[in-house]
């Protein structure tokens, strides 16, 4: 086959001549008769395309593999073993799906077969290569735009997730306790709320407020470092004592509970499902034993001492901040 005269792509208006030449788009011109190679060669050449040829369908698709070209052009007299055409071919691979194709097509039968197949477009013959020229440079442009815009789809995408990870992350920081990672107290009201809903004398809901006594000694003795590594520790203990077998006995099914940091030296529980005052009295005994006693901030031993208010609903109200009120007040 006689190889196709391929000139350089010309300086854009206002380039210097000796600027960097773009780099060639591949372009496969598929055809059995390669008469029009030379010609095509030189109009796509001068529309900045470098054109690698190919006899059959199963060529064109070789060297669609390993170019990954901007445009093919296809002769639709072409047929695989298959009886397929390379448009057909092309449209059946993953990557070549969306592949631009300017289907070649010497009878009316063959225009249908291209739109059939799913080709970009169409060019009957005769053949006139400066037009295929020109279409298939549309083509590869229109297609590089896509490839931006979906690269731009992507970048849009990711941005969005992070921003709404960002947006997440502060939701859940600005609800819960930097120093022990405990919910604060608006998050422990919602929640209060959410369970007060269901509250009945056999499906009873319980609020506990332990207050660590002389925090302003802990601190002034162990310094703010150790007193909050003391604080940790408590916060440590509660949420362990919450799944310790003490406590889930008492709690009915379904049940609920939940620990927080109120602030300083004062946390709170929330308990659901709780048979009757009995039940309560003992699950709340069990968290007070269990933060109350000897902790270790460094190499210094300290022993706390923590008082408790409980509030019980229904009996003592049926809105979070009566509970609350009614809790701090049993702790003064």
């Amino acid at each position: 086959m006689a190889q196709p005269e391929l000139r350089s792509r010309p300086d854009p208006p206002g380039e210097p001549a000796n600027a960097p030449a773009a780099r060639p788009w591949t372009a496969i011109l598929a055809a059995r008769d390669g008469s029009g190679h030379a010609e095509a060669g030189r109009w796509l050449a001068s529309a900045g395309f470098e054109l690698v040829a190919a006899r059959d369908v199963a060529g064109a698709v070789a060297v669609f593999e390993a170019r990954r070209p901007a445009v093919v052009l296809a002769d639709m007299a072409l047929r695989d073993e298959f009886g397929r055409t390379l448009c057909e071919a092309l449209r059946a691979r993953a990557d070549g799906a969306e592949a631009p194709v300017l289907a070649l097509c010497s009878t009316r039968r063959h225009t249908e077969a291209a739109l059939s197949d799913g080709a970009s477009d169409v060019l009957e013959r005769p053949f006139d290569w400066r037009v295929a020229s020109l279409r298939a440079e549309r083509l590869a442009r229109l297609r590089a735009t896509e490839g931006e815009l979906g690269r731009a789809r992507e970048d849009l995408l990711r941005l969005r997730k992070s921003m709404e990870d960002e947006k997440r992350r502060r939701r859940w920081t600005a609800h819960f306790d930097a120093l022990t990672g405990l919910p604060d107290g608006a998050r422990l009201e919602r929640a209060l709320e959410s369970a007060l809903v269901a509250v009945s004398a056999t499906n009873q809901v319980a609020v506990a407020l332990f207050d660590i006594e002389h925090l302003a000694v802990v601190n002034s003795r162990l310094g703010r470092a150790r007193a909050n590594s003391v604080l940790q520790q408590v916060a440590q203990r509660l949420t362990a004592a919450l799944r310790s077998e003490e406590v889930l006995r008492s709690l009915g099914r379904p049940s609920m509970s939940m620990a927080a940091r109120m602030g300083g030296g004062l946390f709170a529980v929330l308990l659901t499902g709780l048979p009757d005052w009995k039940e309560a009295r003992a699950a709340v005994r069990t968290l007070l034993d269990r933060l109350s006693g000897r902790y270790f901030a460094a190499d210094e031993e300290i022993v706390l001492s923590t008082s408790v208010g409980v509030a019980l609903a229904p009996g003592d109200g049926h809105s979070a901040e009566a509970l609350l009120q009614k809790a701090e007040l049993a702790a003064s």
